[in-house]
């Protein structure tokens, strides 16, 4: 999701430049990361190998670049909205799978991988795990245009797309379809 946000913010703004090269690395690194999840899980060491190289990657592009828009864009939005909302803090990979989930299907990039990755990799990212409720998530959502405008966040799909009512509406019932309680 964040690497799609650079797209735009490139084409947009020109603020951070865009690497196709660096593009196609992280989708690269999201083949991988399917491949080694189940690794990842159990915490076996081929998986924990595979995170450590990828966050020294991420790290070396983001050294190299001067900037993160490749690895943290509108999903990270979502969930600093939340918690602007809510005024609790989350764990990070819990609250960016929550934000990928729901950008990327506001983005229509990759949504059912997201979603198949969420669940493989066993992070909770139901209402109850997160001590939220549905509500403030819609609400999280609802404002979320408004949110990247008034704190003058880089330019995402935020600025790019209005979130609308019945979207927040559809997205939230697939939610709770993929995701269910209990």
């Amino acid at each position: 999701t964040a690497s799609y946000d650079w797209k735009i913010n490139a084409l947009i703004t020109k603020s951070h430049a865009f690497d196709q090269r660096i593009y196609d690395e992280t989708q690269d690194m999201l083949a991988l990361l399917a491949e080694y999840m189940g690794d990842i899980v159990q915490n076996k060491e081929p998986g924990l190998r595979f995170i450590v190289r990828a966050y020294k990657g991420i790290a070396e592009h983001s050294y190299r670049m001067r900037h993160t828009m490749w690895e943290d864009g509108s999903e990270h939005n979502v969930f600093m909205n939340l918690e602007r909302i809510t005024g609790r803090q989350f764990l990070h990979g819990q609250a960016v799978c929550l934000g990928v989930y729901f950008m990327s299907a506001f983005q229509d990039n990759q949504h059912e991988r997201a979603v198949s990755l969420i669940q493989r990799s066993e992070i909770d990212i139901r209402p109850q795990a997160l001590q939220v409720t549905i509500d403030d998530i819609r609400q999280a959502l609802l404002t979320l245009n408004e949110f990247v405008r008034v704190q003058n966040i880089r330019y995402s799909i935020c600025n790019a797309k209005e979130v609308t009512a019945d979207w927040v509406e559809e997205i939230l019932a697939k939610y709770q379809r993929d995701f269910p309680v209990g």
